[in-house]
């Protein structure tokens, strides 16, 4: 009988892999009453462990996204 290995997937494949399945592809951030960004954050995974809090606590309000240009 044959048994197959389960393959461990590299570095490079788990960020791709992260970042296809990304809820927020710009990130997540921290901000202050005025909306100035004060920290930006890959995901809420590393915003949860920055404040050191539970994922599941962090909620996200709004995503980064790239801002227009006024042209």
């Amino acid at each position: 009988m044959f048994v197959a290995k389960h393959k461990q997937h590299n570095e490079e494949t788990k960020k791709k892999i992260s970042d296809r399945l990304s809820k927020h592809p710009y990130g997540v951030g921290i901000y202050d009453l005025k909306d100035n960004l004060i920290k930006n954050f890959k995901n809420n995974v590393q915003l949860a462990e920055h404040l050191n809090i539970s994922k599941v606590t962090v909620v996200a309000i709004r995503s980064m996204a790239p801002q227009a240009s006024n042209i």
